[in-house]
Order: C-alpha cells, then structure tokens, then sequence
C-alpha cells in the first residue's frame, strides 16, 4: 500500500530537516577552513589560496612555525605558566541564541545581542579569531561543537574559548539501584530543546580534540540552571570617625549593617577600581530578566553533568539550580566579564585570567541587583558566578599581534548588534 498523506509529509520533513544541516555544516566548514587562508594562521602543511602571490612570506612563514612551535615545547617543560608563543591565539565561538519565536515555552532573550557584540570586540582586542553562530536549534548546536573541535587549526593556537548565551534548566536522573538523583544543566536551542552542557566541554577534551593537548579551554555559560532566587547576604560595614581639615570624616568607628543587595548604596565602597569595567546599578535599568524556562518545560531527559578534564575552565553565571540574570543592554554576567578583560591590566598581560575571573565575581556580587517592581519576587534578588577549574598553570591573555587581523564570520541568521 502506499504511503498516507501525513507520513509523506513526515518523510518530506525529515528530508528538509536533512538538507538544512548538511547545509549548515558546509556552511561552518567553509567558515572554519577561510580562518586558515592568513599568513597569521598558515603551518608547514598549509597552502595559500591560488590566487595570491606570496610565496616568499610563506615560506618564512613556514619556518617561523617551526621555531616558534620548538621554543614553545622547550618553554612548556619548566614553567607555571601556559606559554602563548604559538603562531595564533585560537578561536573563541560564541553561540548567541536569542530568537526563541519558534519555541512556545521561551520568550526571547532581549539583550543577548549586546552581549554578542561585547564578546565579539573583547576577544578580537585579545588576539582571538571570534566565530559568532546565532539561533542555533539543539541540533545544530550538537553538531556545531564537535565540528568546530575537528576542523580549525587547534596545533597552532595558544587556546580555545566557547561561550554560550542562551536559556537553560537543570534535570534529575534517579538512580535506582542506590536511590539517588543526579543533578545535569541543560542549554536550549530556539526550537525548545535541550543539549547536554557535558556535550560543549567534552568535545574539546584531549581525547575529541588532541591538538588542544596542554592547553588551556575556557567555556563560560549564561544559562540559568534552576530556578531559585538568590535573596544576597547581609555584610558589616565599620567605620571610624576622623578630622581631616576641620572636617568630620566617617571611617571606621561607627558601625552599620548594610546589605550587599544594596548595590546602589555600596557605589562608593565598590567602585570600578582598575578594570576599567563599565558598569550599571539597579536603579539605571527597570525590568530584569531571567534565562530559565516556565515551569511547563521542566521534564524528565536522559542527560549529564559538564565534566573537568585537565586544562580545562568552566564559568556559569550563576550557581546550581538558581536563576540567572540579564537586562535589554546585556547580561550581568557577560558584561562583567567583558569589562575586566578589556582592562589595562589584563590587556597587559599583568593580571592573570584566574584574578581577573575572581573579580568578575565580585563585581556581579556586589554591585548587580534585580530591578523589578512589576514582580516583587523577582525584586532585589542577588547572582553570584561559580568558577570551577582544572587549569595546571597560570593564564596571561596579553594582547596578541597577528601578521594580519583576523577573519570573523557570521550565520545567515545574525540579528542585528547594536
């Protein structure tokens, strides 16, 4: 018998669903592969595209790589720092989905593309190759990670950095046989699925991407990971009374209980300090937004936790199982993070990436509070990033100079940044 009108109509679904990945992973191929036309990117193996007429450079480009990749494996036998002599800082991919029209569960993320343009800005400042992917479904998503982990040139690049900026959720697995649950983060696609964060961070272990072996992987996530709500503590404050000119001066006699969720009343105790970070309060901006999904999407799925390996560095915005935190100009989280990376001092390279994550820490801690009085029990809640790490050495991200400025691609699908 021949097939029914709805299971033609599956089949032909699934062959569109088909063409439409192999054509998104032509499309990251292609992307991947123009990363290693410049003379900053080209190895031993590489050969320039047909048409240019540079063969003198690339040959001394070609011996340079060898020198520099020699000296970088006589560094890296007695040092407590990663050494960044390799010819490219390496590539930072950022998945920005903002766009959930297609998923009944999500509303959109209003500010996750400010967040794309300031990642994109800081991490080219540093030297990084940026690939910026927007709305991505879960399968794209999927696909894109262990892609990207095979197809650019890891060998001769100082690092990796992946961050994704989307909704997410956590799950419970129940494990019978000793009667336990295990707790997993999630990351939706703007179809409404979920990924495995696992998923992201194992596709660039030493085992799924060898040419990162020794060095350092840095995945930061801005997803929620529960929805609970982070109410801050409490802090005492001492002062003293002093005369300076005439004047009394409060310093630290008299004694005051302020709270941290008090990020306005704590401006002139936590200033931006050396980051360089520009920052908003509370009161600058109403109507804070959360990046976990309603009740409804809360499901049983088979998934599991983001391991650590070696070399490897994972930063979520927030802790486990509580809400995460974003505004229309961006996310605190991200935004932060980007201030203290563009500073002088990481720029410089005389700050150290764990110092530097450290203050991200403390500035989304103190000085960021929710800011909505249509819903006061999402009002003057508090967020406070989690940083674990597996990093055997120092990281100093000082500003790399490439032979020429490195390439950055979008999807068809980018939103306009703002």
């Amino acid at each position: 018998m021949g097939s029914t009108p709805d299971e033609g109509s599956s089949v032909d679904g699934e062959e569109q669903l088909n063409d439409e990945l192999d054509g998104f992973l032509s499309a990251i191929r292609t992307k991947l592969k123009k990363f290693a036309c410049g003379f900053s990117s080209l190895s031993p193996t590489t050969s320039p595209p047909e048409s240019a007429d540079f063969s003198g450079r690339t040959a001394l480009n070609s011996s340079t790589t060898k020198l520099r990749t020699v000296k970088v494996m006589l560094a890296e036998e007695d040092s407590d720092v990663y050494n960044f002599d390799y010819p490219k800082r390496g590539l930072a991919l950022i998945v920005n989905n903002e766009n959930f029209s297609a998923s009944k569960d999500f509303s959109n993320r209003l500010g996750s593309d400010y967040d794309a343009k300031s990642l994109t800005d800081t991490f080219s400042r540093l030297g990084f190759e940026v690939m910026l992917e927007n709305n991505l479904t879960s399968k794209r998503m999927a696909l894109l990670f262990p892609l990207v982990s095979k197809n650019y040139d890891h060998s001769n690049a100082d690092c990796f950095v992946c961050v994704v900026l989307t909704h997410g959720d956590q799950a419970w697995l129940e494990r019978e046989y000793c009667k336990t649950k295990e707790r997993y983060d999630l990351l939706f696609g703007v179809d409404g699925n979920p990924i495995a964060t696992k998923a992201v961070v194992e596709a660039f272990n030493d085992e799924n991407c060898p040419n990162l072996k020794g060095k350092p992987r840095m995945f930061f996530f801005q997803a929620c990971r529960g929805s609970k709500l982070d109410d801050g503590t409490d802090i005492r404050i001492v002062r003293d009374q002093y005369t300076y000119n005439g004047t009394s001066v409060l310093s630290s006699t008299a004694s005051s209980t302020v709270s941290v969720d008090g990020a306005g009343q704590l401006e002139s105790t936590h200033g931006m300090g050396e980051t360089d970070s520009k920052l908003e309060t509370f009161r600058d901006v109403e109507n804070d937004q959360s990046d976990a999904p309603p009740w409804s999407v809360m499901r049983n799925i088979p998934v599991s936790p983001a391991p650590l390996y070696k070399d490897c560095l994972v930063m979520y915005a927030t802790p486990p199982g509580f809400l995460s935190w974003r505004r229309e100009t961006g996310s605190w989280f991200i935004q932060s993070l980007c201030g203290v990376l563009d500073s002088s001092k990481m720029r410089s390279g005389n700050m150290s990436l764990s110092k530097a994550l450290t203050r991200v820490s403390e500035i989304v801690g103190k000085e960021y509070e929710s800011f909505c009085l249509g819903d006061l029990e999402m009002h003057r809640k508090k967020e406070i990033p989690v940083l674990y790490s597996m990093l055997v050495k120092d990281v100093f991200l000082k500003r790399k100079v490439l032979d020429q400025p490195q390439n950055m691609f979008f999807n068809n699908q980018t939103t306009s940044l703002k």
